[in-house]
């Protein structure tokens, strides 16, 4: 019983983790892709 919590437990963090993960790196990417944007506005 105690196992089967542990690892329920387990899979909501690694879960939870996981989609924090990708907000952040989803964030980011939208900002690079913004400051590229901005650079090739300024080269031309």
């Amino acid at each position: 019983m105690t196992t089967k919590n542990n690892t329920d437990l387990m899979q909501d963090w690694f879960t939870d983790s996981h989609e924090t993960f990708e907000q952040t790196f989803k964030t980011m990417t939208d900002q690079d892709e913004d400051a590229l944007r901005s650079a090739g506005r300024n080269r031309q």
